[in-house]
C-alpha cells in the first residue's frame, strides 16, 4: 500500500518538509530571524562589516554548546567556503588581520598581518641542551702471568760424512696397480730406497708460497688461481725459483 506524504513549506527558509521533519527544523533554522540576528552577531566583527575567521568561530562553538558546529553551519547556510556562510549573513571575508596562523618558531597563534613583524622580534623557545652520554670505562686487560722459559742444553754430536746410505730391501710383492689399465705389470712404487735422486723436469720451477712444483711456462695450481677457480693476474702469483737452484748436483737428475 503506497503512502503519501504532505510537504508544506518552512515559514522562515521556504524548504519543504513533511511535518515530522517541520517540528525539528523549524525552532533551529537559521533564517529564523532571532536565530538569525545572534548567528550574524557572533560572526561580526568588531566593525561589524566583516566576519571572523573561521579558526575563531570553531573556538566560541566549542565553548559556548548553543552554537551551531561548523558542519552544521555550513550545511544550513548551504555554502561550501567559509566566505559564502559569512555572505549569507551578509558579512564581508575577514580581514587579514583576523587570520591567525600558528609561528613556526615559538607556536604562537598570530594574526596574519603581524606574522612578519612577530617573526622579527620572536624568539625560540629555549630547550635544555642534551646530554651527551659519556663512553663507559673498560677496565684494564690484566696482565698475563709470567711465563717461564726452559732452554734444554746443547748436545753435541759427532756425524760422519759421508752419510751412510740405506741399502735397498727387495720386495717380492708388485703392486696392486700393475696389469691394470695398461700399467707395466713389473713396475713398483719408487722409495727412499729405490729412488735415490730427485727427478726435475728441464725448466721446473717451486713456488715459494706452497712449495709445490710446476713446469717451466706454468704457474702452481695451488696458489695461482683465485677461489673462483680463475687465473690469477701475473703481478699477484707468489713468487717462484727454478728447483734445480736449491739443490746440490749429486742430489736431482733431469729427466725429459
Amino acid at each position: 500500500m503506497n503512502k503519501t506524504y504532505h510537504f508544506r513549506p518552512c515559514p522562515h527558509c521556504g524548504q519543504l518538509l513533511r511535518s515530522g521533519s517541520m517540528a525539528t527544523h523549524e525552532p533551529v533554522c537559521v533564517k529564523r530571524p532571532e536565530i538569525y540576528a545572534r548567528l550574524r552577531s557572533v560572526l561580526a566583527s568588531e566593525d561589524g562589516k566583516h566576519g571572523i575567521a573561521r579558526a575563531r568561530y570553531v573556538e566560541l562553538s566549542k565553548v559556548d554548546k548553543s552554537l551551531p558546529t561548523l558542519n552544521t553551519l555550513i550545511r544550513r547556510a548551504q555554502s561550501p567556503c567559509w566566505d559564502g556562510v559569512l555572505a549569507f549573513f551578509k558579512l564581508s571575508p575577514p580581514l587579514p588581520e583576523a587570520c591567525r596562523s600558528q609561528c613556526p618558531r615559538c607556536g604562537k597563534l598570530v594574526a596574519g598581518g603581524n606574522m612578519a613583524a612577530h617573526q622579527a622580534e620572536c624568539r625560540p623557545q629555549e630547550r635544555k641542551p642534551q646530554r651527551t652520554p659519556q663512553p663507559k670505562s673498560k677496565p684494564a686487560p690484566a696482565e698475563p702471568a709470567p711465563v717461564a722459559l726452559v732452554v734444554a742444553p746443547v748436545q753435541e754430536r759427532e756425524i760422519s760424512l759421508p752419510l751412510p746410505r740405506i741399502k735397498p730391501t727387495p720386495t717380492s710383492t708388485a703392486s696392486k696397480w700393475a696389469g691394470t689399465l695398461g700399467y707395466d705389470p713389473t713396475w713398483k712404487a719408487p722409495t727412499g730406497d729405490t729412488q735415490w735422486l730427485v727427478m726435475v723436469q728441464p725448466g721446473e720451477r717451486t713456488c715459494l708460497a706452497c712449495g709445490d712444483t710446476f713446469a717451466a711456462g706454468g704457474y702452481c695450481m695451488r696458489c695461482g688461481t683465485w677461489e673462483d677457480g680463475t687465473r690469477r693476474a701475473k703481478g699477484d702469483m707468489p713468487p717462484s725459483v727454478p728447483t734445480a737452484s736449491y739443490l746440490h748436483a749429486d742430489e736431482y737428475a733431469t729427466v725429459h
